[in-house]
């Protein structure tokens, strides 16, 4: 059975510890990697540039 892109990803970053307290969670951990990477492949070195991406809200 072949792995979906999002799930080879999920599936690699499984052991990334995240340090934020649970009460101020508003997003999955493994949607802001994806996020971030997918930013970052895309030329966005700076978090105001990944912001620039995700305009509904990126912490």
């Amino acid at each position: 059975m072949r792995t979906t892109p999002g799930k080879a990803i999920e599936i690699k970053f499984a052991k990334l510890r995240d340090p934020r307290i649970n009460r101020t969670k508003q997003h999955n951990d493994i949607d802001l990697v994806t996020i971030a990477g997918c930013a970052i492949i895309c030329s966005s070195h700076s978090l105001n540039k990944i912001r620039c991406v995700c305009p509904e809200g990126f912490p």
